[in-house]
């Protein structure tokens, strides 16, 4: 026997927890559909935050030297 999951995902850009709230209500109303043809069925809603962008300093030098391979081709 084999078990699989499938997974379906929808973004979203919401200004307040009522516009959440109300993606959240019709998601739901998929989700009690989907459970008429598979029970286990389940919603899992995460908020996703940016990342702040990496801040990295460039390299003083290079980690290897690159003049003995220049003019090889």
């Amino acid at each position: 026997m084999m078990r699989l999951a499938g997974q379906i995902s929808v973004s979203l850009d919401v200004e307040t927890f009522v516009e959440a709230g109300d993606h959240q209500k019709v998601l739901e109303g998929f989700v009690t559909a989907l459970r008429e043809t598979y029970p286990n069925a389940a919603l899992t809603i995460k908020q996703r935050r940016p990342r702040p962008a990496l801040r990295l300093a460039p390299a003083a030098q290079a980690a290897v030297s690159m003049e003995r391979y220049r003019g090889r081709r």
